[in-house]
């Protein structure tokens, strides 16, 4: 009987052991992280533009800069973003002007991995009145070099056609920095302070 006991407890933690190596071999093998991309190198270009507002402001990181339509353009505006690569996208972000309740309310997203061939990701409303960055998840993700943006309806309390937007955010997959190139970079930072 004890012999049965000390085979069952044997048994449990066996299977506990099991249990804890998969968790963290799924883990380590996950090469794929979600964080909010770098825009460096991306361009812009849009349907229409005001001379001091130009398209690229809004991959600059700074909401006092933004992108206007021209004046005497109209609605639809649209807002092409190169990724200058496919990349798995799984939110984008939208910072309004700031301090102007004007703008689009609605809009529809678009993706595309030539440029000239669009797929639609969807219809989305938009909240010109807030000044915070509006976050939209695409479900599914998805793998596209271009997003494109297109202003379909102006709020209430425009009185003209032009639009605008400060910044334009990507959220998306990429590879995660393997662990040994983690743990290679610490153990060099650590050398070179010990040099100093």
């Amino acid at each position: 009987m004890k012999n049965i006991k000390i085979y069952v407890i044997y048994l449990l933690f066996a299977g506990l052991a099991i249990s804890c190596k998969k968790e963290k071999s799924a883990e380590l093998t996950s090469n794929l992280e979600e964080v909010v991309l770098d825009r460096t190198g991306w361009s812009a270009t849009a349907s229409s533009q005001e001379t001091a507002n130009l398209p690229a402001t809004v991959l600059d990181g700074n909401t006092d800069t933004f992108w206007s339509s021209n004046a005497t353009a109209a609605f639809p505006h649209w807002l092409l973003i190169d990724m200058k690569k496919q990349t798995v996208v799984t939110k984008i972000g939208l910072t309004t002007k700031q301090g102007d309740p004007k703008g689009f309310t609605k809009f529809r997203l678009e993706g595309s991995n030539d440029g000239t061939s669009f797929t639609a990701i969807g219809e989305l409303a938009f909240n010109p009145a807030t000044y915070t960055e509006q976050a939209f998840t695409l479900s599914p993700a998805r793998n596209v070099r271009y997003l494109k943006l297109t202003a379909l309806e102006k709020a209430a309390t425009q009185t003209g056609n032009i639009t605008f937007l400060a910044e334009f955010s990507v959220t998306g997959l990429q590879e995660r920095k393997p662990l040994t190139d983690i743990a290679l970079s610490k153990q060099g930072g650590r050398q070179q302070l010990r040099a100093k």
